[in-house]
């Protein structure tokens, strides 16, 4: 699992492999008991596909031993897993993996959407113009890095939040602490070193990001100059992966503690009211 996770794999191909190897995901469970009931779920993936949530003990597998192996494959990571993982996935034949477990119903009580239009109720009841970005966010840190700088270039009137949810991932190098939430507001600080008036968060639903034990962090436009009046540079805690040990010392990590209740991850970005130039700031 942490070479799953530290290669940069998004949950769905994780869960993917470990329906495999495991005697109760991908529906196993369910084959394995006759007892009545119901399943209900709280969402850690985007699509809320039930096969995938928690690998589906109760739910039919829709993988195959193959496709597990061409994900590990993909991500670089199948010459890395231990051999009895390799061996086992190989010998899998696809008819061991497609006995069909009995259909039981399942009901979805919380999801990233549930989320995300909460924050957006919130807002609004404070007066803070909202915008629910609809497609959710995956992949690469980076790209979604991208994605904040062109929600953030455009001008404001009024402040104004962006809202988007989803589960980046980290192709994690070094050794250090934090996760993809604070790894992503760690990047953002120097992409956004040009830019008055915002502030940024991003944390884990579950209230763990990572290794460590927040669940994000938060930044706004002072926040580079707090890091160089503390001799931090941003660009050494990125490459050894140590964002937590950043924001401890900058005191912008997010700690509520655990939620119990894993549903994706928030970003929100706010912009402050643009000025022209001559104008007195508010």
């Amino acid at each position: 699992t942490s070479l799953m996770l530290e290669g940069g794999m998004p949950i769905e191909a994780i869960n993917a492999v470990r329906k495999k190897l495991s005697r109760v995901k991908g529906g196993k469970l369910a084959s394995a008991s006759k007892a009545q009931g119901i399943v209900l779920l709280l969402s850690d993936v985007i699509d809320n596909n039930f096969s995938v949530i928690g690998s589906g003990p109760f739910y039919p597998d829709d993988t195959t031993p193959m496709q597990a192996v061409e994900m590990l494959k993909t991500y670089a990571i199948w010459e890395k897993m231990p051999e009895p993982v390799r061996r086992f996935l190989q010998s899998c034949s696809e008819s061991e993996s497609e006995s069909k477990p009995r259909e039981i119903p399942h009901y979805l009580l919380g999801s990233n959407s549930i989320v995300l239009h909460k924050a957006c109720e919130i807002l609004q009841s404070k007066g803070v113009a909202t915008t629910l970005v609809k497609e959710s966010y995956s992949g690469d840190v980076r790209t979604v890095c991208d994605r904040l700088v062109r929600l953030g270039s455009v001008p404001q009137s009024q402040h104004h939040c962006f809202i988007m949810g989803g589960e980046a991932t980290v192709h994690v190098t070094g050794h250090g602490k934090g996760g993809r939430n604070q790894h992503l507001v760690l990047e953002m600080i120097e992409r956004f070193k040009e830019k008055n008036g915002f502030t940024l968060l991003s944390a884990a639903t579950d209230g763990i990001d990572g290794n460590s034990s927040a669940a994000g962090a938060m930044i706004d436009e002072h926040s580079l100059m707090t890091a160089r009046e503390l001799s931090l540079n941003p660009y050494y805690f990125q490459e050894v992966f140590d964002s937590n040990a950043f924001f401890e010392q900058t005191g912008e990590l997010i700690e509520p503690g655990p939620t119990h209740n894993n549903l994706l991850d928030i970003v929100m970005l706010l912009i402050e009211p643009h000025h022209n130039q001559g104008e007195d700031d508010g």
